[in-house]
């Protein structure tokens, strides 16, 4: 029996304007590649996943204030291991505000508001992948109602 592999639980905002449209923000992997992200991180101490949402908000995008959280939406195990050999159990969140424009970022070195279709074309993208399990979430997000 192979051992048994830790995991570590990811909280994930898939943030949502009053456009419709879908913010992804730009990092690096531990690779040193480009990838699509979205706001989030991991619970600590004793908070609950609606408190780490908003922390892992509002500390990594700090014009957004108030927010309207619906879910989960959407939840998958990320494709690859960590570089430490955990793997990273994702659950996302639509989260849906009221801003038009992002110009403060403490994590990510870029932006974009994405529709449906832009959502899509990401996986087209030469120099900046989106995973299945971020795009899952992203196409989820964007095919709920309000």
């Amino acid at each position: 029996m192979d051992p048994i592999k830790n995991f570590w639980i990811g909280i994930k905002a898939v943030v949502i304007n009053n456009q419709g449209k879908a913010l992804v923000l730009k990092l690096k992997d531990q690779q040193g590649n480009a990838f699509w992200d979205f706001a989030g991180g991991r619970i600590i101490n004793d908070e609950n996943v609606f408190d780490t949402l908003k922390r892992e908000v509002m500390e990594e995008l700090p014009e957004i204030t108030e927010m309207n959280i619906k879910g989960p939406i959407f939840a998958s195990r990320l494709e690859k291991d960590l570089t430490n050999g955990n793997g990273l159990f994702l659950v996302f969140f639509r989260v849906d505000v009221n801003i038009q424009t992002i110009t403060q970022m403490t994590e990510h070195s870029d932006h974009k508001w994405v529709d449906f279709q832009e959502a899509i074309n990401l996986c087209l993208e030469k120099n900046t992948y989106i995973s299945p399990s971020y795009l899952g979430a992203l196409i989820k997000s964007l095919s709920v109602n309000n």
